[in-house]
């Protein structure tokens, strides 16, 4: 895995900055209160850079075009467009936001109503915005563009260049060379302006036909020329290296990056940027760098973006704050696996999903089951859910799903202010931190456990001594459960963190298999329910 460039005092920073609301133009918040499957859902904005992640079809692309129209420089028919068949015309969908707009209140949030019908759209009041969308056309390959074309020009003469600028891109050359990890000294972005003056056009016309005497139709000849006013700018990317060569000759990658970084680099600061699948043609550690990229940008521009994605990798350089699931009408924040994601979708080959808090608490669960169960734990999927709330809703909102296939229990922490429920098949996990009780139990028989210990952290067994006192010392010196296990690692020579969570997992089993029967007694009941 590689290491983010993005320092996590850049990111405390950044939250801080939104929590100050210092920001002169910054989308807070949306209240979706009726708008195509979301009714009464909710998004805050805590971080400027926003993933929106959830199975296709579940509404990421709907949060996308609804943070555009807390706007009135965006027309939502851009955003939102409605076929004359298949759609219904009978729509009314309402929205409130709540911006900061210094332009409207220097001290206090603002907020906005937005109402839309086929008809009209209402907005009051109205705020100002610059804001730049790039869709899943900005990945297709160049060549489907019609500028620049042979088949283009079939037809037409171009009579002359009018103007060849090249446009000053040094800053977009580096930072899509960091995005891409390749020299892109040589590329150049031209701004082009022709003038198309002729195309070539025949007539036709009507004659009898002596032997049939039927009425045929009959190409003129000459040809005859219309002339076509009108001048034509693109702008066009070539690469002037050792052999010169146009933009529909990159890779679709390369295009996409160039294109995007131009973009966010031409707005004026503060803007809003919205992206549609952002991992579209690229590499996933590409893809982890432009994440790092709109995170410096958001720094150093103060510009806001959201995008939408399927990719993990998207969402490594983010903090959990600014990751938001899409869900069947509802709205999640905090990250989640992709195999979290498809068991809340329901697209999962198991019998029974558990849904845990946190990934700790994952792990503890699937060592106990993987122990009880057997060859039955290939029914069972454990899922993280960053969350106890989370957990619980997910988890209720699924059992009352009469299209998931599967049911669900909830292994809630002990510290959770959730309530047990035997009849919801709530239930609760021993101890307060699933961590710090783990890491005890351990602790508390470390002196015959400590061979045993040692070796599941695959250390020689003649090093049981420093192990030993290298628990000790984060026994006595930890301030947060959930570093109990780095911490140990790293004082017993890099040992990662899953290596040792693993040894100490197989130790507490070991010491208290009362509490792993207590665990697993639920899950074999659900199991057995038909």
């Amino acid at each position: 895995m590689t290491q983010s460039e993005i320092r996590d005092s850049q990111i405390r920073d950044l939250l801080d900055k939104v929590r100050r609301r210092n920001y002169g133009s910054y989308l807070r918040t949306a209240f979706l209160k009726r708008i195509r499957h979301f009714e009464g859902a909710s998004i805050s904005f805590d971080f400027p850079v926003t993933a929106l992640v959830g199975p296709n079809g579940s509404g990421k692309s709907t949060v996308l075009a609804a943070a555009a129209c807390a706007y009135d420089t965006a027309n939502p028919k851009e955003y939102f467009f409605n076929s004359v068949v298949g759609d219904s015309q009978d729509f009314s969908w309402e929205m409130e936001y709540e911006l900061i707009q210094r332009s409207l209140s220097a001290n206090d949030a603002v907020r906005v109503y937005v109402k839309m019908t086929r008809e009209a759209v209402t907005r009051e009041p109205e705020a100002d915005r610059p804001i730049r969308y790039f869709g899943i056309n900005r990945t297709l390959p160049p060549v489907t563009s019609p500028f620049f074309m042979r088949k283009y020009f079939r037809g037409t003469v171009v009579k002359a260049l009018t103007e060849t600028t090249e446009v000053d891109t040094g800053l977009v050359r580096r930072e899509a060379s960091r995005v891409l990890g390749k020299e892109l000294s040589s590329f150049k972005l031209l701004r082009v302006s022709f003038s198309l003056q002729q195309r070539k056009k025949r007539k036709w016309t009507t004659r009898i036909d002596p032997e049939t005497q039927q009425e045929v139709q009959v190409r003129l000849k000459p040809a005859i020329y219309e002339t076509v006013g009108g001048t034509r700018t693109q702008e066009l990317f070539v690469s002037d290296g050792n052999e010169k060569y146009s933009e529909f000759n990159f890779g679709a990658g390369e295009a996409s990056v160039l294109r995007l970084i131009y973009g966010i680099e031409e707005l004026p600061e503060q803007s809003l940027v919205l992206i549609e699948e952002i991992e579209n043609g690229l590499h996933p550690l590409a893809v982890e760098r432009l994440i790092e990229y709109l995170i410096a940008v958001a720094i150093r521009r103060k510009v806001q973006v959201i995008f939408t994605t399927h990719s993990e990798y998207a969402l490594r350089p983010l903090p959990s704050e600014a990751v938001w699931s899409a869900l069947s009408g509802r709205l999640l924040q905090g990250t989640l696996s992709v195999e979290s994601l498809r068991a809340l979708s329901g697209r999962i080959d198991k019998k029974l999903a558990l849904f845990t808090e946190d990934y700790f608490a994952k792990k503890w669960v699937e060592a106990i089951l993987r122990e009880r169960l057997g060859e039955r734990f290939d029914e069972v999927g454990v899922y993280h859910l960053g969350g106890d709330d989370v957990a619980v809703k997910i988890h209720l909102a699924h059992n009352q799903n009469p299209s998931v296939l599967f049911r669900s229990l909830c292994l809630i922490d002990g510290d959770s202010e959730q309530k047990e429920d035997d009849q919801k098949k709530i239930f609760r996990l021993p101890g307060q931190s699933p961590e710090l009780f783990v890491f005890n139990v351990v602790y508390e028989s470390l002196d015959r456990n400590a061979a045993v210990l040692t070796a599941g952290r695959q250390r020689p067994i003649g090093s049981q001594h420093e192990v030993t006192t290298a628990v000790r010392e984060v026994a006595n010196t930890n301030r947060d459960p959930h570093l109990l296990f780095a911490q140990v690692g790293l004082r017993i020579g890099l040992v990662s963190e899953e290596v040792v969570r693993g040894a100490f997992l197989a130790v507490c089993l070991s010491e208290r298999p009362e509490l792993a029967d207590q665990i697993a007694s639920p899950v074999l009941s659900a199991l057995d329910e038909k």
